[in-house]
């Protein structure tokens, strides 16, 4: 039986300022490698106004199968308006940098069983007491792992973003030790 358990949902980071977009996308995507996901860019929307501001709407999947049994999954919604281009003196040199609203939505799910899926009543009762009593050690393992990453991408895009270290996220549990 395949069944889906939300581990985070909706959970938001707001920003409003200067950034470069592209090294914005570049560091989730050099995030999503580096921790061996598998990634599906969803939706890739780019709307220039009149006035010349961008609009941008990304959604990416990222996804790591963990064992025959587990599969992590990630969505990603990322939402720029009011982008502008500005001039930035740095370092002497004059840098091309967006001015822009940001926010980034994340949920996290875990897949469980997700090879197969039985329709009788009697595998599926079988399965759920073999998933709840036998194999809790191992889904509770998985869970902690991503909240864990959730929490470091969370973390990362913040860094990049140079916002202010006190967190408005804090994991729905504590990790066991």
């Amino acid at each position: 039986m395949v069944y889906t358990k939300v581990i985070v949902k909706d959970l938001k980071l707001e920003y409003e300022g200067l950034l470069v977009v592209s090294d914005l996308y570049k560091l989730i995507n050099l995030w999503i490698r580096e921790k061996s996901f598998d990634m599906r860019d969803n939706l890739d929307v780019n709307v220039t106004k009149p006035d010349g501001t961008k609009h941008i709407e990304l959604e990416l999947e990222p996804w790591r199968k963990w064992t025959d049994y587990h599969k992590q999954r990630f969505r990603i919604r990322i939402y720029i308006w009011d982008c502008k281009n500005v001039t930035v003196e740095k370092s002497g040199s004059k840098t091309t940098m967006q001015h822009a609203k940001l926010t980034i939505l994340f949920d996290v799910f875990m897949d469980f069983g997700w090879l197969g899926k039985s329709a009788q009543p009697l595998p599926n009762f079988i399965q759920i007491l073999w998933d709840k009593i036998f194999l809790k050690p191992w889904n509770d393992k998985y869970e902690d792992i991503t909240n864990e990453d959730i929490n470091h991408l969370y973390q990362t895009i913040k860094r990049y973003l140079n916002m202010p270290k006190s967190s408005d996220y804090t994991p729905r549990y504590e990790l066991k030790s």
